[in-house]
């Protein structure tokens, strides 16, 4: 009887203990992926402000080419 009632009473200790632990690492891993999303985001924002300038400096030097050409054929 003792032992059966211990068994019992450990499983209901551990899964008590187990819900608790589950449920305290909500905020943790919700920190991390804030973390881990900022600090991505402090890497992924230069690379596409670089990529967006290095189009519009493409884009420029194509309106440019185009507009010299231009005037150069039509006058």
């Amino acid at each position: 009887f003792k032992v059966r009632f211990l068994s019992y009473f450990g499983h209901k200790v551990f899964f008590f203990f187990l819900f608790i632990f589950i449920s305290n690492l909500h905020p943790y891993i919700l920190f991390l992926t804030n973390s881990i999303s900022l600090f991505l985001g402090l890497l992924v924002l230069p690379v596409l402000q670089l990529r967006f300038s290095c189009l519009s400096l493409y884009i420029s030097f194509l309106i440019f080419y185009f507009v010299s050409g231009s005037y150069f054929i039509f006058h």
